[in-house]
């Protein structure tokens, strides 16, 4: 199955010789053994969105396909730009989400940019050690601390190693030499396009409301589009969430919106 979704397909970059990833025909498999407890690390992508009586149907495949992993969440995504037929999914404790992909290949400063920042890939243990600290600090308190870091760890170091293998950067935003924003950048050409990935991009919640964000989006933008082989930088923003009205300050663009079902902990087989 050829993806056309921009958002789906980056997606695949973090995927790519990593993991596995698919063609069953009806669906895509996506799945890293290595981390089960990265929820779009492990999922399901099919063609279509969800009709009456997808549930069950889709949750065998999913049940099939990760019994050998430990995955305690399940997750669905399509290739399709309708809502569907989600009722059901919702009825058995799923929730519906739907996400803006934005897109753009220039960048513009913001009126919020702060001059005081300095932005930089990172390098050294330290700053990535710093930068995990951070982007656990910056988790979404559904989570608790020591699930996260069971998740973030293994993830932090794919994308290290992805830097390693000149796939694209972690960015630290520095002030006065201490990390207060982070984001990674990497790039692949999954879908037949060189395109650039945005990930996880977080503020200190000492900092926030600083022109931190803006400016660390807009600084890590450039750098990566004069020395990334890409012809567009691609992020995903929830539709209800602030941070995409600063992206678009920026110059990010929404292209589409992707749907999803997704439970974080599914109920097991008896």
């Amino acid at each position: 199955m050829k993806l056309q979704s921009l958002g789906l397909n980056t997606d695949l970059i973090f995927i790519e010789g990593k993991g596995i990833i698919e063609d069953k025909g009806k669906y895509v498999l996506v799945k890293s053994p290595k981390n089960p407890r990265w929820h779009w690390g492990n999922f399901l992508i099919f063609k279509e969105a969800p009709a009456e009586n997808s549930f069950q149907e889709w949750n065998t495949y999913f049940e099939d396909e990760f019994s050998d992993l430990n995955v305690e969440h399940r997750a669905f995504a399509w290739d399709n730009l309708e809502e569907g037929n989600v009722s059901e999914f919702i009825e058995n404790g799923c929730s519906f989400e739907g996400v803006f992909t934005l897109a753009t290949n220039e960048v513009n400063k913001t009126h919020k940019h702060n001059s005081d920042i300095v932005v930089k890939p990172i390098i050294t243990d330290s700053e990535w050690e710093q930068a995990y600290e951070l982007q656990v600090l910056c988790r979404d308190q559904i989570y608790s601390e020591e699930i996260y870091r069971q998740f973030k760890k293994p993830q932090m170091e794919e994308y290290r190693d992805l830097y390693l293998k000149g796939k694209g950067h972690w960015f630290g935003a520095f002030l006065n030499g201490e990390i207060v924003g982070d984001l990674g950048i990497f790039h692949g050409n999954v879908s037949g396009k060189p395109l650039g990935r945005f990930q996880n991009v977080g503020t200190h919640p000492n900092h926030r409301r600083k022109g931190i964000c803006s400016t660390l989006v807009y600084e890590a933008s450039m750098q990566a589009l004069e020395s990334y082989p890409i012809d567009n930088l691609v992020m995903i923003a929830d539709s209800n969430y602030h941070a995409a009205e600063i992206y678009k300050s920026v110059g990010f663009k929404e292209v589409e919106k992707m749907y999803s079902l997704y439970q974080r902990n599914r109920p097991t087989k008896k």
